[in-house]
């Protein structure tokens, strides 16, 4: 992990070109980045087409053919929190993740980020919150203080997050979730649009409502 700070600066290949690629780019437009192009994880055929002004140039298979270890960073920004865990797997050793932090974001000085996490602009992220690796905090979310957050958490937009609140690994919130503070959502459990939660979850749970209730296992 680094602190917010530590923007990182090489130059940066995209893996995705759907929504979540995309919006990326945008986000390594207003930081100036370097970007390399696309990889496309879905699609082979995209190969050499162009996506918002960016060629596409590779597929997953012939990543190492084209781009050097050395010489650009990556970031995973495409499919379901799984999808994600099994391509950074498969990259990992290889290749360094880089971070992106919209300077239209408002992230305190000492918050910790870990490598490949994305945070959109007007997010907030308040002091002393631990975000993992290849996190991604949507546009106008909200997370106070003392949040702690595992890898491959996803949380859309418009989500508030009172303080002290924990979301174990692959946890996603659905746009507009609210949870109160203290909360722990278990590993892998993805909280329904809208939802207001008021207690801890267990692991691989589908849960909704106001309040937020167990809707049926993810197992």
């Amino acid at each position: 992990m680094a602190t917010h700070m530590a923007q990182d600066e090489r130059p940066l290949v995209i893996i995705g070109t759907g929504g979540q690629g995309r919006c990326a780019l945008d986000i390594a437009l207003q930081c100036d980045r370097q970007v390399m192009g696309f990889v496309d994880a879905v699609n082979p055929d995209h190969v050499g087409r162009s996506f918002n002004g960016v060629r596409v140039i590779a597929d997953l298979a012939g990543l190492d053919d084209v781009v050097s270890p050395k010489a650009a960073d990556l970031i995973v920004a495409y499919g379901t929190n799984q999808e994600k865990q099994t391509t950074v797997a498969a990259l990992a050793g290889r290749f360094v993740f880089s971070r992106l932090i919209s300077p239209q974001a408002s992230v305190a000085k000492d918050v910790l980020i870990g490598a490949g996490s994305i945070i959109y602009p007007m997010a907030v992220v308040q002091p002393n919150a631990q975000l993992g690796e290849h996190v991604k905090v949507g546009p106008s979310s909200v997370v106070s203080h003392d949040n702690i957050f595992g890898n491959f958490v996803n949380v859309t937009t418009g989500c508030s997050l009172g303080g002290r609140v924990t979301l174990e690994e692959g946890v996603t919130l659905n746009t507009g979730v609210n949870i109160v503070p203290g909360v722990t959502i278990g590993a892998w459990t993805t909280v329904g649009a809208g939802a207001l939660v008021m207690k801890n979850t267990g692991a691989s749970e589908l849960v909704y409502g106001v309040p937020a209730g167990l809707i049926r296992s993810l197992e």
